[in-house]
This record gives C-alpha cells, structure tokens and sequence, in this order.
C-alpha cells in the first residue's frame, strides 16, 4: 500500500461470482504477504481483488491477480 488505506480483499470465480472476502481492514503503507486456503475452492481460475482507499488523501487503488488452483 502506497498510503494507509482502508483495504478489502476480494476472490472471484471465472464467471464473476465473489467466492470469499477478507474482511476490511486498515493497513500502513507498506508491502503485505498474505496466504489463501483454497483448499474450498475447486481447481480452475480465480481472480484476487485487492481495493483500498487512502485514509489521508482519499484516492483509490485497485489490483486484480489471476491465480490458478
């Protein structure tokens, strides 16, 4: 994260459904490492969201990565 920020991570299945989210949470700037059990999910593609929103300055970031289980 560029600036702390209000962040929400989301994971999609191929056709768009939300499948699981992680719940929203402030983190400092910085770079963050976090593991996904996918042991639920079955094999095939997903797409992992990353949202957050700059508590000081408002401005909005969003990452999507493909993921392949």
């Amino acid at each position: 994260m560029p600036t702390e920020s209000l962040a929400t991570i989301e994971i999609f299945d191929v056709l768009g459904r939300k499948v699981d989210a992680f719940q929203s949470e402030t983190l400092a700037a910085g770079h963050y490492v976090r593991r996904y059990d996918a042991s639920d999910l079955g094999s095939g593609v997903y797409f992992c969201r990353l949202k957050g929103k700059s508590t000081t300055t408002g401005a909005a970031l969003q990452q999507v990565q493909r993921m392949m289980i």
